[in-house]
């Protein structure tokens, strides 16, 4: 019987926690597109005189969820809609 070579399997060099690459990357597209988003959200509300709270009462959103949409954070297109509705503004994706 023949013998068989057993060859090692490369390791992967896994970085500590927290020490992962620091490299900032500057955002895509579509991070820009939801910051676009997000600030002209913020703009309409604020024009009209609405606070963060009126706007959640009027469309049914969450105070932090409005916040992190402000801001650009990801949200559906059913909640762009409602926002979009409740403001009277247009949205282009």
């Amino acid at each position: 019987m023949k013998k068989r070579e057993v060859k090692a399997k490369k390791s992967i060099k896994l970085a500590p926690a927290g020490k992962a690459n620091k490299k900032v990357e500057k955002p895509d597209i579509i991070e820009k597109k939801l910051i676009s988003i997000g600030q002209a959200i913020r703009k309409a509300r604020i024009g009209r005189g609405l606070s963060v709270q009126d706007l959640s009462d009027m469309c049914g959103i969450a105070v932090p969820q409005l916040y992190n949409i402000e801001k650009g954070a990801n949200c559906t297109v059913k909640t762009l809609m409602k926002i979009r509705q409740t403001l009277r503004i247009t949205i282009t994706l």
